[in-house]
Formats: structure tokens, C-alpha cells, sequence
């Protein structure tokens, strides 16, 4: 390698700059994010509350180490499914 010449010396300046700005800006942008995040915490955290109860009442565990969401739509679909029969026929009865 050798050494940069002087007039990349002034490239490298505008170069180094440019770069302490764009961190400054996206230092800047993070704190913007993170204000914003933290005013919507309360109403984020009460609708996650809603949902784990929903979840909860409904017997649906997400954390659960072998959740299989497709086993458990399914399982409600045949429940439903049968549900609608149940009354298709106590309706011709």
C-alpha cells in the first residue's frame, strides 16, 4: 500500500466528515425512534395484556416448546366444522 497522496488527503477529511455526521443523524433518528416506542409503551402494553388474556381464556400456550399453530387452527376448524352439523341436523329433526 502507499501512503495517500495530498490531494487524497482532503477527500479523506470530507470522507471522515461525512461519516461523523451520518452517525450523528442516526443518533439523532434512534433517539426520535426510541421516544416515540416509549409514548406508545402504556397503550402497547395494555393491549398485550388484552391479548395474553384472550390467549389464556382460549387455553393457548404460543410459548409452548412444540406450539403448532396449524394443528391447533385445524383442531378448531373440525370443532366448528361439527358444531354447524350439530345444528344442520337438530334443525331437521
Amino acid at each position: 500500500m502507499k501512503p495517500p497522496s495530498p490531494g487524497q488527503s482532503g477527500v479523506n477529511k470530507k470522507a471522515l466528515q461525512k461519516m461523523k455526521l451520518l452517525t450523528k443523524c442516526q443518533t439523532n433518528f434512534m433517539q426520535v425512534v426510541l421516544q416515540k416506542v416509549d409514548r406508545r409503551s402504556k397503550p402497547i402494553k395494555k393491549q398485550e395484556k388484552i391479548v395474553n388474556k384472550n390467549l389464556k381464556k382460549k387455553n393457548i400456550n404460543l410459548e409452548e416448546e412444540n406450539f403448532d399453530i396449524l394443528t391447533l387452527l385445524q383442531k378448531n376448524s373440525n370443532q366448528i366444522n361439527s358444531k354447524a352439523d350439530e345444528k344442520k341436523n337438530s334443525d331437521k329433526h
